[in-house]
């Protein structure tokens, strides 16, 4: 019998699998940088809250999407987070930042709009970018407790990783 969590998951996979997943800055370096190297996850500055088992909870379910859908300032803030590697690492996960790009569906809104919305001033330009994007019917994946709930207020599928993230532990 399935819980409520895995029919409202569910439910924006089947919804949501063909037109494909937005994922926010946090969870894409997780991506990333759990795809690079499992083990990395949990030493990582910027993903170092997560376990690698949570990666590959993360990786499972963004896996039932076709395609990932991300924005010029998702791919910024990636970009500059993954300055805290070093040596090897940077150039290995710059290489691979570069080929997963190619595969990724960019959508962009000008900032000079971005900043009109609502959401600017209290969650900044990326996250008021998404907003924007989003309203095309995306679901959006993200951690940030702050931009679920201003998507779920204007009726936008989100999925707060946080609801998935106890399955690593079952």
């Amino acid at each position: 019998m399935l819980t409520e969590l895995d029919e409202y998951v569910g439910g924006l996979v089947r919804k949501h699998a063909s037109r494909g997943v937005l994922i926010d800055a946090n969870l894409l370096i997780v991506l990333l940088i759990g795809r690079q190297d499992r083990s990395a996850v949990s030493r990582f500055p910027h993903s170092k809250e997560y376990t690698a088992a949570e990666f590959d909870v993360l990786d499972r379910f963004v896996r039932r999407f076709r395609r990932i859908i991300t924005t010029p300032h998702i791919l910024t803030e990636v970009s500059n987070l993954s300055g805290k590697l070093r040596g090897d690492d940077l150039t290995l996960f710059r290489a691979m930042l570069a080929q997963e790009i190619c595969q990724y569906e960019e959508r962009q809104r000008a900032a000079q709009e971005v900043v009109q919305s609502p959401y600017f001033a209290k969650l900044g330009l990326t996250d008021a970018g998404i907003e924007r994007i989003a309203r095309d019917g995306l679901l959006v994946l993200t951690d940030d407790l702050a931009l679920a709930g201003a998507l779920e207020k204007v009726r936008i599928d989100v999925l707060n990783f946080n609801r998935i993230r106890p399955l690593a532990w079952s």
